[in-house]
């Protein structure tokens, strides 16, 4: 946005020196006022000002988002790959809202990370009600006994064996381990209300930047018009000048009035990048890594 609000006020620089030109010779055969003269160049002085001024905001603008990227502030340009044209337009979810929460609800990080606490805190809770279970043992042995032991002749074995079974109640820590199970309990309540808490949260923030994405599109469309409005004004103003039925403030105004409305399509199109990229965050499909890591990922 900034490279193109540059562009423009330099082209409106070029028209209006060009201006400036016209009006000189006009004065010299004494066909325009000498104050008409004076206020192209005033005009064109406050341009070449406001030029100043848009090119340190670039300037600045590039920085930031070199930062952001965790580059060298005072490195070589960027190459930025979108003009920020409507055909660079990123594109809306083509869902409908309860498909998109729901995409959400399957991709958002931090939704899944409780999801998967939920399930170990079960874990816990299975474990803690089994231990007030009795509990039982079942073991056996076999083995050959000698025969002297069994009555027989020395030189004989006789095989033997023996089974137990035994059952364990807690019967003396019974209220302890019901006091686990309840705290378990508890903690597993507590992970459903934050996923609940969450839930509502996501469809919130789905709900909202669907909204700021149609508004963002909505606005596109009327700066759009009211560029081609203020570019038709300008260009009749133009053509009377040149005509000379026209006065130097009235092309004048129709020349800011033309600069405002493409620097408003400019900023239409770049609320809309941010609103679809919002949509993005939202629904899970853009992540940061951790902010400890070099870079951010996306």
């Amino acid at each position: 946005m900034a490279d193109r609000t540059e562009q423009a006020v330099q082209g409106s620089i070029r028209h209006l020196s060009s201006v400036k030109r016209n009006l000189e010779n006009f004065v010299k055969v004494g066909a325009k006022p000498r104050l008409a003269l004076l206020r192209v160049k005033t005009r064109l002085a406050n341009l070449q000002m406001e030029l100043a001024d848009v090119q340190a905001e670039r300037i600045t603008v590039a920085g930031n988002l070199r930062r952001l990227l965790d580059l060298n502030p005072s490195g070589p340009p960027l190459q930025l790959t979108d003009n920020l044209g409507s055909s660079s337009l990123l594109r809306g979810p083509d869902h409908a809202l309860p498909t998109t929460f729901q995409q959400a609800l399957d991709r958002r990080p931090d939704y899944l990370a409780l999801q998967q606490q939920r399930i170990a805190q079960e874990a816990r809770l299975r474990a803690a009600r089994g231990a007030r279970l009795p509990r039982v043992d079942l073991s056996a042995r076999a083995w050959e006994a000698h025969g002297n032991n069994t009555g027989g002749p020395v030189s004989t074995w006789e095989p033997d064996s023996q089974i137990m079974l035994s059952v364990s109640v807690p019967i003396f820590t019974g209220g302890t381990l019901n006091a686990t199970v309840s705290r378990q309990h508890a903690l597993l309540d507590q992970i459903d209300n934050k996923l609940e808490g969450l839930k509502q949260k996501i469809r919130l923030q789905v709900t909202q930047t669907y909204a700021e994405l149609r508004a963002a599109k909505t606005k596109i469309n009327a700066a759009k018009s009211g560029v081609l409005s203020a570019d038709e004004a300008f260009r009749v103003e133009r053509q009377k000048t040149a005509l000379g039925v026209g006065t130097t403030t009235d092309l004048l105004d129709a020349q800011a009035a033309d600069l405002v409305a493409q620097t408003s399509y400019l900023q239409a199109l770049a609320g809309y990048q941010i609103a679809a990229t919002k949509v993005q965050w939202v629904t899970g499909v853009l992540s940061i890594s951790h902010p400890d890591s070099a870079r951010a990922s996306y």
